[in-house]
C-alpha cells in the first residue's frame, strides 16, 4: 500500500478512466422512491434493478419503469423491508433477502414471484446479508461488538449456503482474534459492503483494516487479493476505535463502506489514509498498481462527515468530462464495462454548482452544456437519474 499510495496520481482525471457518460432520468410513474438504491445493471437485457429498502423495480435503458418486482407486505411473495438483492443473469431470475419476514424469495426479471428459498431465521441477529451465487448463496456475518460477547461462538465471517439454507462452509469469525477485555470496549466490526462484477463477488471481511480480499470459488470463501501493507499495517485491537485514531497511527485502512470491483482488466478498491480517501487501480495484467485520491475525510469518529476539499486542492480525480460527479462507483455493470451509479437531479446540480473558475477551464464545454440542459428539464430535485461511465479497455 505504501508504494501503491507513491504512485498516487494528482493530476488524475476522469478522462483516464471513462470514455464516456450516459445520464438516464428515471421514470417510475406513480411510484415514489425514498432513497434511491441501485441494485445492478444487466447488460444483456438492458434492465436496471433500484428502488429503496421498501420497492424494487426493473427499469428499461431508456430510463422507463418495466415492472415492479414484487410488493410491500406479509403475504406470499411479500416483503416488508429489503436487506440485499442478487441476481442470476443466466436465468434472469432476483433473489430479495427480506430481513423483516426473514426469508429470501426469487422472481422473475418480469416481477413474477417464484417461490421462498428458505427461511432465514437463524440469521436473526447472525448475519446481515444473504446474496445468490452460482447456485448457492453467501451469507455475511452481522457486524460484532463487545454486546455480543455472548454470541462470540455463533458467528462467523462468510459463509456459503446451500439452496435450502444449510452451511456448506464458513470462515472463522474476526473476533476470535480479540485477546483482552479493554479492546473488546472498543472495538466494533463493520459489515463490508459486496458487488458483484464479472460473475463474482469481491468480499471485504467485516472490519475495516483488513490485509485480504476474499471471493467464493468452489464452495468455500477463499483469499482473492492479498494486500501488503507493510510497516503501517494496524494493530488488530485498534481496528476500530471511535475518533480520529486513523488519522494519528499512519496505518492504510481498506474502506469498508465501498464495494471493491473488477472490471475486465481492472480490479479497484477504496482505501483511507490521513484524512484522505484513495482509489486503488490494479492493472490485471500487468499487477501495476496506482491510486487517486478522490475525497477527503476529516474523521472517521461518529457522525462525521466527507470534508470537502477546497478551490486549491487537487482532488486528483475531477470530472474533466462534463463537470459532473467524480466519485467511487457504486458498482459495476453485469459485464465490467460500466462505473454504475444512481443520484438525484438535486444532487448533480449541486456538484456543478461547487465547481470553482479553475475547474471549469479543465471542463469539455460543450458536453458540460448538455449536462446542464438535462438539469434544467427537471423541475423536481428528487428526479432519479442513472449514470453509466463506460470505462476505457485500458487505464
Amino acid at each position: 500500500m505504501e508504494k501503491t499510495l507513491q504512485n498516487n496520481n494528482e493530476n488524475a482525471k476522469l478522462s483516464d478512466f471513462v470514455e464516456s457518460i450516459e445520464y438516464i432520468p428515471v421514470d417510475l410513474g406513480e411510484n415514489y422512491i425514498y432513497g434511491l438504491i441501485l441494485h445492478g445493471y444487466d447488460e444483456k437485457e438492458e434492465l436496471f434493478f433500484l428502488g429503496d429498502l421498501y420497492s424494487l423495480y426493473a427499469v428499461q435503458k431508456n430510463g422507463k419503469l418495466k415492472n415492479k418486482i414484487g410488493r410491500k407486505g406479509q403475504g406470499l411473495g411479500e416483503y416488508i423491508q429489503i436487506s440485499n438483492v442478487s441476481f442470476d443473469t443466466t436465468n434472469k431470475d432476483i433473489f430479495i433477502d427480506a430481513s423483516q419476514t426473514n426469508k429470501i424469495l426469487k422472481y422473475n426479471y418480469n416481477g413474477n414471484f417464484l417461490k421462498s428459498m428458505f427461511d432465514t431465521q437463524w440469521t436473526d441477529k447472525l448475519a446481515s446479508g444473504v446474496l445468490y451465487n452460482d447456485n448457492n448463496f453467501i451469507v455475511i456475518s452481522e457486524s460484532y461488538d463487545y454486546r455480543k460477547e455472548g454470541l462470540m461462538d455463533m458467528l462467523f465471517g462468510f459463509g456459503i449456503l446451500d439452496t435450502l439454507g444449510n452451511f456448506q462452509y464458513q470462515t472463522p469469525p474476526p473476533a476470535l482474534k480479540i485477546k483482552d477485555r479493554e479492546a473488546k470496549q472498543h472495538i466494533q466490526f463493520m459489515t463490508g459492503v459486496a458487488r458483484k462484477s464479472i460473475n463474482k463477488y469481491l468480499l471485504i471481511p467485516s472490519t475495516g483494516r483488513v490485509d485480504t480480499i476474499y471471493t467464493a470459488n468452489n464452495n468455500k470463501i477463499e483469499p482473492y487479493l492479498i494486500i501488503d501493507n507493510g510497516p503501517n499495517h494496524p494493530q488488530f485491537k485498534d481496528i476500530w476505535v471511535r475518533g480520529e485514531q486513523h488519522i494519528k497511527d499512519n496505518s492504510y485502512i481498506i474502506n469498508h463502506y465501498k464495494p471493491a470491483l473488477e472490471s475486465k482488466n481492472h480490479i479497484f478498491f477504496s482505501f483511507l489514509h490521513k484524512e484522505d480517501e484513495y482509489m486503488v487501480i490494479i492493472n490485471k495484467k500487468t499487477g501495476a498498481t496506482s491510486s487517486a485520491r478522490y475525497n477527503k475525510y476529516h474523521s472517521m469518529g461518529f457522525g462525521s462527515k466527507p470534508g470537502k476539499l477546497t478551490s486549491n486542492e487537487n482532488p486528483g480525480f475531477l470530472n474533466d468530462i462534463d463537470g459532473g460527479i467524480s466519485e467511487y462507483p457504486n458498482g459495476l455493470s453485469s459485464k465490467g464495462n460500466y462505473w454504475i451509479y444512481s443520484k438525484s437531479i438535486g444532487e448533480l446540480q449541486e456538484k456543478v454548482d461547487e465547481l470553482t473558475e479553475v475547474q471549469k477551464k479543465n471542463i469539455d464545454p460543450e458536453k458540460h452544456q448538455k449536462l446542464q440542459e438535462l438539469i434544467a428539464q427537471f423541475d423536481d430535485p428528487d428526479t432519479p437519474v442513472i449514470i453509466l461511465m463506460k470505462l476505457k479497455e485500458e487505464i
